[in-house]
Parts: C-alpha cells; sequence; structure tokens
C-alpha cells in the first residue's frame, strides 16, 4: 500500500496551492500533466498515470541526487521512498553535473484504483549527496 498510495501523491505540482519549501535550483519549471493551474487541489483519476516534470538549472556540482516523497494527513507524515530512489539515470538526471548544466527531472506514475478518495499534503524533494535541496515543493492532491 506504501508504494502505491506514492503514485497518486504526486500529482498536484502545478496546482495553485503549490508552496516552495527551499529549492535551491534556479529557473525551475514544474509541470504536470492533466493538471491545472487554476485548480487549487489536483484531482486526478483512478487507473490512470501521473507524470510530473521538472526542468532547472543546477546552482552548484554534484555527483548524484535522490528523490524523496512525504505526504501528510492532518498531524501523520509517512515518507514514501521511490524505487530507485536514486534520480541520477533512473529520473532523467544526468550526473555528475557542473553548476549552471540544465536538468530535466521526469516521473511517470499509474494511478491505483485502491487509493483512497482523500486530500493530502504532498512534499516532493530532490536532494543532492551534499546535502543541497535542489527541488523542494508541497502541494495538495485527491484522488477521484
Amino acid at each position: 500500500m506504501r508504494g502505491s498510495l506514492l503514485f497518486f501523491l504526486l500529482g498536484a505540482a502545478n496546482a495553485a496551492n503549490v508552496q516552495d519549501c527551499g529549492s535551491t535550483a534556479k529557473d525551475l519549471s514544474i509541470t504536470i500533466a492533466g493538471c491545472s493551474n487554476a485548480d487549487p487541489v489536483c484531482l486526478f483519476a483512478s487507473h490512470q498515470r501521473a507524470t510530473i516534470e521538472a526542468t532547472f538549472t543546477s546552482p552548484n556540482d554534484f555527483q548524484s541526487a535522490k528523490v524523496q516523497l512525504t505526504a501528510s494527513i492532518g498531524i501523520l507524515k509517512i515518507d514514501f521512498p521511490l524505487n530507485p530512489a536514486e534520480a541520477c539515470g533512473n529520473w532523467g538526471l544526468k550526473c555528475p553535473a557542473q553548476a549552471g548544466s540544465r536538468q530535466t527531472l521526469k516521473v511517470e506514475l499509474p494511478i491505483d484504483g485502491s487509493y483512497p478518495k482523500i486530500e493530502v499534503g504532498v512534499t516532493l524533494q530532490l536532494i543532492t549527496d551534499k546535502g543541497e535541496k535542489l527541488l523542494c515543493k508541497s502541494f495538495p492532491v485527491k484522488i477521484k
């Protein structure tokens, strides 16, 4: 269930309520297929796929980077590890990377029909081997 729930949680990075939580990347652009900028919460249909794509310029050199996802339901926070967590070569990042290089993180995930129909807060992070948060965005999602 943890791995399955992860997939529906990624869906709202370009919704109106996206909050930055410390991204250091420059020229950061995030797009989620099927999510309108006018929606306060992204809605995703069961049995579909969610695609999140972030394009950015790296402010510093890095050798590797990991994707982290956390869901918040009330005061409960649940970490959902991506498999593999390493973004380099798996989610589109090219490593090692030099400062000033353009990078694209792209994750395509299925939306399972068993996901609960509740609203959750999601925090998506991309953290380098040096501990730098290249990407940190929080946003609400709901499955329909």
